[in-house]
């Protein structure tokens, strides 16, 4: 039997950056139709991520703006430049979430 836990949300959006001193980092953002619990500090929830034939955890997180934004790694980018449409199907990392 499925839970609502085990389903995937699918979502598309463009890549943006957010460029520190040290390093230029690649998320999206996550629609606010997809409403995924904050289970941890900084607004943080952990999340299993499939793109193509990518598959990977991470954690998306809530801006103080109330915008939840997901990182993606140059593993899954493959050099996609920011602006690209990239469409991600996600969903809540049980394994990870103390509920």
């Amino acid at each position: 039997m499925t839970t609502e836990a085990d389903r995937f949300f699918t979502f598309e959006g463009p890549l943006f950056t957010w460029t520190t001193e040290r390093a230029t980092w690649y998320f999206i953002e996550v629609p606010t139709s997809i409403t995924l619990p904050v289970t941890h500090g900084w607004g943080r929830t952990p999340v299993i991520v499939k793109e193509n034939t990518h598959q990977f955890t991470t954690s998306v997180w809530r801006e103080k703006s109330g915008r939840t934004i997901m990182p993606v790694p140059k593993n899954v980018r493959r050099g996609r430049p920011e602006g690209t449409i990239v469409t991600f199907f996600i969903r809540l990392d049980l394994s990870r979430v103390d509920l």
